[in-house]
């Protein structure tokens, strides 16, 4: 009994020297990386998707077709007309003025003016597949992956898509 004591006793004080604190991990600084309510929740609906094209401009999207846009960095959000009312799950602009969206019932939106209006069109596929997430390597080509373990790819800036 006593060597079990004995025992625990020096283990337990490997652990507390083991999980002392590092010398060379820093504090958190309290003036970066602080988190701060700019728009509460709104009642109905979901944002699904978020992007920042630069520092001042970035684009949420969400259910019903909503999409919101910021030009100062987030500190403020106004409401664009999408023309869907469909369910938007993924952003993505190339430049303040050339983005997409992706979203539910085939659909996918471009626009060429920082989202003021939004071309639709609906992929040759499954018409009951979601957009889930896309990304782009420049202004052309870009990629959009659905439920249904889809992937589209663009050469043209998203005029056309064809299946990978």
């Amino acid at each position: 009994m006593r060597s079990n004591i004995l025992g625990l006793t020096v283990l337990l004080m490997i652990l507390i020297i083991g999980c002392k604190k590092a010398d060379n991990v820093t504090e958190p600084n309290s003036t970066q990386g602080e988190w701060k309510l700019v728009r509460e929740a709104q009642s109905t609906g979901y944002f699904n998707g978020l992007c920042f094209a630069d520092q001042s401009s970035g684009w949420a999207v969400g259910d019903s077709g909503r999409i919101l846009h910021t030009n100062d960095g987030g500190n403020s959000w106004y409401d664009q007309e999408s023309g869907t009312t469909v369910s938007l799950k993924c952003v993505y602009f190339a430049k303040t003025q050339k983005g997409w969206v992706g979203g539910a019932n085939d659909s996918i939106g471009m626009t060429t003016n920082g989202g003021v209006t939004w071309i639709w069109q609906h992929p040759a596929g499954e018409s009951r597949r979601t957009f889930m997430a896309m990304s782009f390597i420049d202004e052309h080509r870009g990629w959009v992956v659905d439920n249904y373990s889809g992937i589209l790819h663009t050469e043209d800036g998203g005029v056309t898509w064809t299946p990978q």
